[in-house]
């Protein structure tokens, strides 16, 4: 359960916890209403009319907030007093990134908080937010999804008690000047992918969303995919060879079972069942992310498992898993 509510009732929620000292049914109603909580949900806007105010707009639970003071207080309260706060989920729409700061700090003092899945949306290139990164270590137990995590954070979170059913990954907190192309980008992210597949965490399903310079079946990516135990990956991209055969065609990556790829990617190998030989699904959706611009058609190739349904023999049947 969260705290989601109509306007109206949101705003009477707000009120009734001022009023909680003076009105024991109400006291009782408000902490009942906050033990069921389970999920935080924060975004912070820039405000309507752009000139009035160069600060974002914070909302807890979709409730509008007067300053982050209020916000973070509001936080605390509902993470002290809740029964367990297992999901939290974060959008920054500004290029500020101090109101988020103080926000995960918040979130991070509470004692009710054990959680389970993190989900982050940001809007600027470039941006980073430590805090995320410590926020991930305190919980790394208990955690099964992280979602548009950015590579620099995931290097200063991740360890060997990381074990994710779902991560997703991007690289755009590494961006400089705008630059979505770059020779310090390009290295600055192969490094960082060696890096992030030493450091022990492994997570079933990755998506990985970049600019370009991702290859499936090359080198950080086959490093990184297997040392981290990946079974299924969704690429999006906007350009560049996703997989390309090996001058000796051989198995690189015998576990992984699924490849989705979204983008204007171009997929040059001849030998997929050699090259993932337990390869259940690939699925290839030519769309200019840039313009969002789509092809008329979905490009699938047949796997060994599609050949085996042909032949009435029925293998184990994994869904896709779409982006975080």
């Amino acid at each position: 359960m969260s705290l989601s509510m109509d306007p109206q009732n949101r705003q009477a929620f707000i009120n009734a916890i001022a009023l909680r000292p003076l009105n024991w049914e109400i006291c009782r109603a408000v902490s009942y209403a906050i033990w069921c909580c389970t999920e935080i949900e924060i975004d912070i806007r820039y405000p309507r009319d752009r000139n009035s105010s160069g600060r974002g707009v914070v909302y807890i639970q979709q409730t509008a907030m007067t300053d982050t003071d209020r916000a973070a207080e509001f936080l605390n309260y509902i993470c002290c007093n809740a029964r367990a706060i297992t999901k939290f989920k974060m959008n920054v729409e500004v290029s500020d990134t101090k109101m988020a700061d103080a926000l995960i700090n918040a979130v991070m003092n509470g004692k009710k908080v054990q959680l389970e899945e993190i989900r982050v949306r940001r809007r600027y290139v470039g941006q980073q937010f430590p805090l995320l990164a410590d926020l991930i270590r305190m919980h790394s137990e208990s955690l099964r999804v992280v979602g548009k995590l950015g590579l620099s954070e995931a290097l200063q979170a991740f360890n060997d008690k990381i074990r994710l059913d779902r991560f997703s990954l991007i690289n755009f907190d590494l961006i400089q000047n705008g630059q979505m192309e770059s020779e310090q980008l390009a290295e600055s992210t192969r490094f960082g992918l060696r890096r992030l597949a030493g450091l022990g965490a492994t997570f079933e399903h990755l998506s990985y969303s970049t600019y370009s310079g991702f290859e499936i079946s090359k080198q950080p990516a086959i490093h990184l995919l297997k040392s981290c135990g990946v079974k299924s990956i969704r690429l999006t991209q906007q350009k560049g060879v996703a997989i390309s055969d090996p001058p000796v065609v051989r198995a690189l990556l015998p576990d992984l079972r699924q490849i989705e790829l979204v983008g204007c990617m171009e997929v040059t190998a001849k030998h997929l069942d050699a090259l993932f030989p337990k390869l259940e699904s690939f699925h290839l959706q030519k769309v200019d992310l840039v313009t969002g611009a789509a092809s008329a058609n979905r490009v699938s190739r047949p796997t060994s498992a599609e050949i085996n349904r042909e032949r009435h023999i029925m293998p184990l049947n994994f869904p896709i898993a779409a982006a975080c």
